[in-house]
């Protein structure tokens, strides 16, 4: 009986013998966490993923990571740890792992996403004890199978922290306004609307603006961080908005006239002639 308990401790089982006895060794809950649970993107868009986990339980002698490896037993060649991210488009690739237990990788999606579709990382290894050896398989939503192809027993064993993805299509824009003065040798915050149809999904909605004679430069200073004035520039209408206001740069601009912009995007390019005094 003694050596079965050993035996259970060791590999982080609930075990009973009058009550119910929690394991130390090798108990503490496997788990992968993605630094960023809730992904919206863009058609286009690119996700650079990182995300952190490990295999063993807390104190087996192949514990990975560890920061305290027991000296002359743990090895990564041993414990042959492997990661895959599934980006939710159907679409899955071989992460890069570091030593201490980062994954990282990117995925460019050429296609929507439905919002709430998961985004789901899988760690697949191996870990040892004084008394056996055993493989792990863990995920960010600690779905089965979990050990030697069980299901995690008990379910603590394991940590969920879900994450999930949405990619949005592109949106055209609808229209573009001077809404300020534009005055030359001056920015004007705010000065040029630029409207959607809809509503800008939770990605906020990219446009191109840009100006032919390239005298005006376009940028949004209320951004976090700030868009630089460019030509061309990328901007974004945030998400919920319909329309949004953004700063028209006319340093450059010394004669007053009338001056071109130009907004993309989705195939579509709408133009407006700005006054500048």
């Amino acid at each position: 009986m003694r050596s079965r308990m050993v035996t259970a401790l060791m590999l982080g089982l609930v075990i009973a013998s009058g009550e119910q006895l929690k394991a130390e060794c090798g108990s503490n809950p496997r788990h992968i966490i993605i630094d960023n649970s809730n992904v919206n993107l863009q058609v286009n868009d690119t996700l650079n993923l990182v995300a952190h986990g490990g295999l063993g339980g807390g104190c087996d002698i192949i514990n990975w990571p560890t920061p305290t490896p027991i000296p002359g037993h743990f090895n990564n060649t041993f414990a042959q740890p492997s990661a895959t991210a599934y980006w939710g488009d159907g679409q899955s690739t071989a992460l890069n792992i570091a030593t201490d237990g980062t994954f990282t990788g990117s995925h460019k999606y050429t296609q929507a996403v439905a919002p709430g579709t998961a985004l789901k990382i899988v760690l697949t290894g191996y870990a040892w004890n004084t008394q056996r050896q055993w493989s792990e398989r863990v995920t960010n939503n600690c779905d089965s199978p979990g050990i030697n192809g069980a299901p995690w027993n008990p379910p603590t064993q394991c940590e969920a922290h879900p994450a999930t993805i949405a990619v949005y299509p592109a949106q055209p824009p609808s229209s573009a306004t001077p809404a300020q003065r534009i005055t030359r040798t001056k920015v004007a915050v705010g000065a040029l609307a630029i409207a959607l149809q809809d509503l800008a999904p939770a990605s906020g909605m990219k446009m191109t603006v840009s100006s032919p004679t390239r005298l005006l430069r376009v940028g949004d200073s209320s951004a976090a961080p700030p868009v630089a004035p460019g030509n061309p520039v990328v901007v974004v209408i945030p998400g919920g908005k319909s329309s949004f206001n953004f700063d028209v740069d006319a340093t450059k601009v010394r004669t007053a006239g009338t001056y071109r912009i130009d907004i993309s995007s989705a195939g579509k390019t709408v133009t407006v002639d700005v006054t500048v005094h």
